[in-house]
């Protein structure tokens, strides 16, 4: 089928809302490829996804279980069109979803990425969407939303990208990280990119599943040793933040994605004395050494309340103290 973009989907015991995925993006005004990666499901997600496969647009591909990152790789590997965006199973997607999409490529502007809006329901069931309009920006204002709680945000569900530049540029998905792997990936595209196309229109709707790892990052959601990779990959965006700071520009966001860095090593560390998962204790002296470091960037940080600075301190100094209220709060 002659179509520009490719949707990569990857696929992990997901029978329950897989179909409602993918009829979403068989319903579009411009039909896209769809590509399937089953990675390594044991659940009824094969049987589902055969039943597509007598369309002229769809590819399934199976391997064992990898990841997802392995997954959304041998995706992009496979896919030969000239754009390429990810959804997740747990996603389904309006009717103009790719129309939207190409639309920010068909502008005057010499365009690298083009994003629309989405809704994103958390597993307490409170719904938000991005505050962003439609605009043409350049990477540092990108930047800026990605780490702003309403922009653009760092998923990658909500972005189309370009082949030509993931492919001379080497971007992939990092094996390694489990959890902030797609904020990872956007930063990494983004530094490549010159200006954005955003469109304020909700395109996607993100309704995670019980058995994602979304509750992770909230102190009340179940444990995961995969935490730690979140923690890593920020760490990661901040090196490539300072590869790129040339000129000073980027110094604030670098500074924002530090205290971003330190919430988040704040939650692991209450995290885990909450769980008393001792095995992990350990792991605990490079969190709290990074707040230690970076503490005048955190209380500079205005965007930070004082309470969040006060948990964060108490994480980093004396978190046995600050997991007597979790217990009271959260068991």
């Amino acid at each position: 089928m002659n179509t520009k973009v490719t949707i990569i989907i990857p696929a992990f015991n997901e029978a329950p809302v897989i179909q409602r995925c993918i009829n979403s993006l068989l319903k579009q005004t411009i039909i896209p490829n769809i590509i399937v990666v089953n990675d390594g499901s044991t659940d009824e997600t094969l049987d589902k996804l055969v039943k597509y496969e007598y369309l002229d647009n769809f590819y399934l591909i199976n391997q064992t279980n990898q990841g997802v990152s392995v997954a959304r790789n041998r995706g992009i590997k496979a896919a030969t069109t000239e754009f390429i965006t990810f959804v997740d199973a747990d996603d389904y997607v309006e009717k103009n979803f790719v129309e939207i999409l190409l639309e920010g490529y068909s502008s005057k502007d010499d365009i690298d990425l083009s994003i629309c809006n989405y809704s994103m329901r958390r597993l307490n069931n409170t719904t938000f969407c991005g505050k962003f309009k439609t605009s043409v920006i350049d990477k540092f204002k990108y930047f800026d939303s990605v780490i702003d709680d309403f922009g653009v945000n760092g998923f990658i569900y909500n972005k189309l990208f370009k082949k030509s530049i993931i492919k001379k540029y080497n971007i992939l998905f990092n094996p390694k990280i489990a959890i902030g792997e797609d904020f990872l990936f956007s930063f990494l595209y983004g530094g490549h990119c010159q200006k954005i196309a955003l469109n304020d229109s909700v395109q996607i709707h993100y309704l995670p599943t019980e058995s994602g790892i979304s509750d992770t990052m909230q102190i009340s959601g179940r444990f995961s040793p995969k935490i730690f990779s979140y923690f890593d990959a920020n760490i990661k965006i901040i090196r490539y933040l300072y590869s790129l700071n040339t000129d000073e520009k980027l110094s604030p966001t670098i500074n924002r994605e530090i205290s971003r860095t330190a919430v988040a090593a704040s939650t692991i560390i209450r995290k885990v004395y909450l769980y008393h998962e001792i095995n992990y204790y350990d792991k605990l002296t490079r969190l709290r050494s990074f707040i230690k470091k970076n503490w005048l960037v955190i209380m500079l940080d205005s965007k930070l309340s004082r309470n969040d600075k006060t948990k964060i301190f108490i994480s980093a100094y004396c978190p046995k103290l600050l997991n007597q209220f979790d217990k009271v709060k959260f068991t």
